[in-house]
């Protein structure tokens, strides 16, 4: 039987629920077994007070007095110990039994709403209607709870545009309610009671024995026979523990009082038409505003030239402890009020309509003469002038003669049709007899909804390159054109990938070898270029002997790496990448030491031996391949393990990777139908664009054996090509599309920094060697279009443009001719950016699939498609937009 003693409920039965500071909160206690002996605890935020009491009988009614500090509400527990009756192992009551010990508790909340501290805020605007751009004042005055003026509140005044707070569903929060939350009790019970166990019942005998009927769990204790004296009604204890007499409750609560703080707490007219140009949503933000002695404060409020409603909010609090709010509400308007509702935007070509509502704000019909004017869009149907002429700026204009009904509205459309892609800027003006409003505004116009583009690239040491060129038919020539770029290197500012190398922040024995590696291989460059950006040379040459010495300190006996200490097992790719890095370093005349570069080149010489078995098998021979490489660039050329894995693997079974890395090898012991067959190979599984070439292709498994990436097999094979054949078309692709992936100015990672700059590190010394001193001049037919000079090494670009209407005017093709008047080496770009007429192309194939629909949102009516693929939709209505694009490929 269960022999466990149970925690039991008091109930609480309050009065009412909400009390004010002064008065005496009064709740029936209902005791699950009597007499008890209690505790009454007041906590909000943790305890306020406590006292004992108690209960001869099954209930009781216990009386707190409310203070000031119960703001906003506090809790009251009630804690009770005593006997309760025994029960048998059937649950049946045994009055024979000597009672057991029991407790109980039960907690209730009071609300103290802080009614004495709210502030009375009237919000009173001077007037109620104003014109837009008018001015009037907010009177504010501010009373207390009964009533009285507040000298010195300070208040924040805030008026903002109605319709704008309406999007957002805005309600002034109630400052009360911020200040004077509702606040949790903070405190948690335990008990003891709940760990004690009973006795076994059939051994207890007798009447009411006191605490007899206590059981200490495991210690074999008989029970006292002594009852437990419980202290009589007239005599309690107070907070220090002495005996006192008396009602304890409401003696104390009046000290509570007596020590409380009080309940404050401390015809068109000949005058020029004004135009409306300021449509803030904001017309006042007054933080700080203080109320003179009457508690009265005055703002003054100018309106900006909207035609709305605008809300005036009001903010008060005075003494720290009292708060209050309140608003009120300005109209702005006209007697004729111009009302423009313009699409959000408009594209290049569109011919759209432009609603404007006029408003008739008096009693009798008004005669309305309106007139539009515009930059970059065309009214259709145009009429003759109704406005002057601006200073001879172009534009157009239209204008409408109507009747408004009095007190409504009608809507006006202008048809027109955008010119070019940019802004549109708009001027609306009405007159009727001597009333009138105008408005101004603009639209973004966007760029057409199809456009097209390609470009071709190049580089030349030679004096010229012709490329002919042709506006495509049937375009927009008001969109597009050609643009032609010049610069003297492919290698913009690598600084921030060097940065990166020399910069982060974890020393693995990966990232140490990254960092030699990466600052070796452009030691060169950077001297070149002489970059700001970089920490100073000698700094750099010390972080390089630095690491070195650090890596030779955790290698491993056996000559290979792990990863972060000596002793533990090596990796067999860092063990090949420690003995590269080895290589790059004395390659760039730095010191190596000698027993670290003799343990590297053993590893190296066995790396079968250290490659796991469970490894696959291309994943070997991808170790094979890289450890072949290195040991050429150590001096120890081994042909015949680059024949074997090639003959092993069956060529298409080595990721694209190894053979870039196979190739120089093979170049080095003149193994000409090899390297040629490598080439080939290369060439076939390239993926290629108008401006890039790309070789990664992903491994099945193993990528975190090998710490494979994509564009770490970019840098590798173009490293290889240009040790085999450095003029090769596909090296400047590779360049450009590598240069075109940096993020932040670096690539993903310290592999992928670390082997793009030991590539570009030998294309800077194969493509330019030669310092550039030379002039780039552009020519068009018989038209020239610009020159640049570049004087010694420079990373600047020079862009020269040629407008799509310029080469729609000439018949055919034309030659562009791009001349190179000095020495080094000159690189260019040659693009072309054009928007067709017709929106129905055919679809376009460059190698992935895109395909958009529409969905209906409200109505499945609102969106349908005709049989020739055309998108029709509802004005007004909006709609899903679904994309689906496939890429089978990477893509730069």
């Amino acid at each position: 039987a269960d022999r466990s003693v149970s925690q039991e409920t008091v109930v609480l039965i309050p009065e009412k629920q909400e009390y004010q500071p002064g008065e005496t909160a009064s709740f029936l206690v209902q005791a699950p077994f009597a007499p008890a002996e209690g505790t009454l605890t007041i906590a909000r935020s943790g305890i306020v007070r406590q006292q004992r009491f108690r209960m001869d009988a099954a209930t009781t009614t216990l009386e707190v007095p409310v203070l000031e500090e119960h703001i906003p509400g506090f809790t009251v527990q009630i804690d009770l110990v005593g006997q309760q009756t025994r029960t048998d192992d059937h649950g049946k009551k045994r009055d024979d039994l000597a009672r057991r010990t029991a407790f109980a508790t039960g907690s209730l909340a009071f609300e103290v709403p802080p009614l004495a501290r709210k502030l009375g805020v009237a919000v009173t605007p001077g007037a109620t209607k104003v014109s837009p751009g008018g001015a009037t004042e907010i009177v504010v005055v501010v009373t207390d709870a009964d009533g009285r003026p507040v000298a010195d509140a300070e208040l924040a005044v805030v008026a903002a545009d109605d319709s704008v707070l309406a999007l957002s569903g805005y309600a002034l929060p109630d400052p009360l309610a911020v200040f004077y939350a509702a606040r949790e009790p903070g405190v948690q019970t335990f008990d003891l009671r709940s760990h004690v166990l009973l006795v076994d019942a059939t051994t207890v005998t007798g009447g009411d024995s006191g605490l007899g009927g206590l059981g200490i769990r495991g210690t074999g204790v008989a029970p006292s026979a002594a009852p437990m004296e419980l202290q009589d009604a007239s005599k309690s204890m107070d907070l220090e523990g002495k005996a006192e007499s008396a009602p304890v409750l409401r003696r104390v609560s009046a000290k509570l009082a007596e020590a409380a703080p009080d309940a404050q707490g401390n015809a068109m007219p000949d005058t020029a038409i004004a135009l409306r140009t300021n449509f803030d949503a904001l017309a006042l933000f007054a933080p700080e505003v203080r109320t003179d002695a009457s508690g009265r404060a005055v703002v003054p409020l100018k309106l900006p030239d909207s035609l709305t409603r605008y809300r005036v909010m009001v903010v008060a609090v005075a003494g720290g402890k009292q708060f209050g709010s309140g608003e009120s509400n300005v109209t702005a308007r006209l007697p004729l009020m111009v009302r423009p509702s313009p699409p959000r935007f408009l594209n290049f070509g569109d011919q759209a309509e432009l609603p404007i509502v006029l408003q008739n704000g008096t009693d009798a019909a008004m005669t309305v003469d309106l007139a539009v004017r515009a930059t970059n869009v065309q009214f259709l149907e145009q009429t003759g002038p109704i406005l002057p002429d601006d200073a001879g700026a172009p534009y157009s204009q239209r204008g409408r003669r109507v009747t408004v009904p009095a007190n409504d509205r009608i809507e006006v459309r202008f048809p027109l049709a955008a010119l070019l892609a940019g802004t549109a800027r708009f001027q609306a003006v009405a007159g009727s007899g001597a009333v009138s409003d105008a408005a101004r505004f603009e639209l973004p116009v966007w760029t057409p909804a199809t456009t097209e583009a390609f470009a071709t690239y190049g580089t030349t040491t030679e004096n010229a390159v012709v490329q002919p060129v042709q506006a495509p038919p049937d375009v927009w020539p008001q969109f597009g054109g050609l643009q032609v770029q010049t610069s003297s290197t492919q290698l913009q500012a690598l600084t921030d990938a060097v940065v990166y190398l020399q910069r982060y922040p974890y020393d693995c024995n990966e990232q140490i070898a990254s960092r030699a590696m990466g600052i070796a291989a452009l030691r060169d460059v950077l001297t070149a270029f002489e970059s700001p950006d970089l920490p100073p040379a000698a700094d750099l040459e010390a972080q390089v002997a630095h690491d070195l010495r650090r890596l030779a300190d955790r290698q491993n006996s056996d000559g290979g790496f792990a990863f972060w200490r000596r002793g533990d097992a090596s990796w067999p790719y860092l063990g090949i990448y420690g003995a590269h890095a080895y290589a790059e370093a004395k390659r760039k005349r730095y010191e190596v030491p000698g027993t670290a570069w003799t343990r590297s080149a053993t590893y190296l010489k066995n790396i079968q031996r250290h490659i796991p078995g469970w490894y696959s098998p291309e994943e070997k021979w991808f170790l094979r391949s890289y450890a072949a490489y290195v040991r050429w660039r150590m001096g120890d050329l081994d042909v015949g393990e680059a024949k074997a894995i090639l003959r092993e693997s069956g060529g298409a079974r080595l990721s694209l990777e190894g053979h870039g890395l196979l190739l120089p090898v093979l170049h080095a012991a003149n193994e000409k139908a090899l390297v040629a067959s490598e080439l080939q190979y290369l060439a076939n599984h390239a993926t290629e664009t108008a401006g890039a070439l790309a070789f990664g292709e992903p491994y099945e498994h193993g990528e975190h054996v090998l710490l494979a990436s994509s564009r770490r097999a970019d840098g590798v094979v173009l490293r290889g090509l240009l040790s085999v054949d450095p003029m090769n078309d596909m090296v400047p692709k590779i360049v450009k599309g590598l240069l075109g992936h940096r993020k932040n100015g670096h690539w993903s990672n310290t592999q992928e920094d670390t082997f793009i700059l030991l590539a570009l590190d030998t294309y800077f010394s194969v493509y330019e060697k030669e310092t550039p001193d030379f002039v780039a001049r552009v020519w068009l037919g018989d038209g020239y279009v610009g020159d640049h000079a570049f004087r010694g090494r420079t990373t600047e670009t020079a862009l020269s443009s040629i407008p799509m209407g310029y080469l729609t005017e000439k018949q055919g093709p034309q030659d562009l001719v791009i001349d190179r008047e000095g020495t080094g080496r000159l690189y260019y770009r040659i693009g072309m950016t054009y928007a067709p007429r017709s929106l129905a192309l055919e679809p376009a194939d460059h190698g992935f699939f895109v395909q958009r629909t529409y969905e209906a949102i409200e109505d499945p009516d609102d969106v349908r498609r005709d049989a020739d693929g055309t998108w029709r939709i509802a004005a007004g209505k909006p709609v899903r937009v679904r994309l689906v694009m496939v890429a089978q490929a990477r893509r730069y």
